[in-house]
């Protein structure tokens, strides 16, 4: 779908470009410039407001203009704060650690409309529950190296859904996207789907 307006992904996620595919409207994709820092004290969710908000905020200031979609995910499991793994052997010693139990996945939303100067933020959250896999299957699922690009080791898009018992929210948010928040959003900041 052609809009007038300029739409901008500001991640280099090839899961959140595939997701805002889905809508069938025109986008281009900006790779964001921006150090993702946390803070101590600060909540996981402002955390990833924040983070979702200075990757738009990037974009935009690399002289960028239009409607610019910021997007940040985090885990959270026994308390602790988590994103991606630096190492298989990480990504290993957190799967058997949640295995059976549950984690909670944030993912943050940011749109700035530089046509109105407006700024938006939120994010979406939800429970999975991963099932009790054997250290086999483990073994296996981590020679596809799906857990490195990914919070939480689980690539839900790939073998990692295997090893998910149940999930409470939206499936989408867990890919990358809070999509039903998003869709609401664009709508009215003026974007037309058909």
């Amino acid at each position: 779908m052609k809009n007038n307006l300029e739409i901008i992904l500001a991640s280099t996620s090839p899961y959140r470009r595939e997701l805002l595919s889905q809508l069938g409207i025109e986008f281009k994709v900006v790779a964001p410039n921006y150090e993702e820092i946390w803070l101590n004290g600060e909540s996981p969710y402002e955390t990833v407001k924040r983070l979702s908000e200075g990757k738009a905020k990037s974009v935009l200031g690399m002289g960028h203009s239009g409607i610019i979609i910021g997007s940040d995910q985090v885990y959270v499991f026994d308390g602790k704060i988590g994103g991606k793994n630096r190492t298989i052997e990480e990504a290993r010693e957190k799967l058997l650690a949640m295995r059976g139990k549950e984690q909670e996945f944030i993912t943050g939303l940011c749109i700035i409309n530089s046509y109105t100067n407006k700024i938006i933020t939120d994010y979406e959250s939800v429970i999975v529950k991963l099932s009790d896999f054997t250290e086999d299957e483990l073994d296996s699922y981590l020679a596809l190296n799906e857990a490195m690009d990914c919070a939480g080791s689980i690539k839900i898009e790939g073998r990692g859904i295997v090893f998910v018992d149940s999930l409470i929210g939206d499936y989408f948010t867990l890919r990358g996207l809070p999509m039903y928040k998003l869709i609401k959003i664009l709508k009215n900041e003026g974007v037309n789907f058909f």
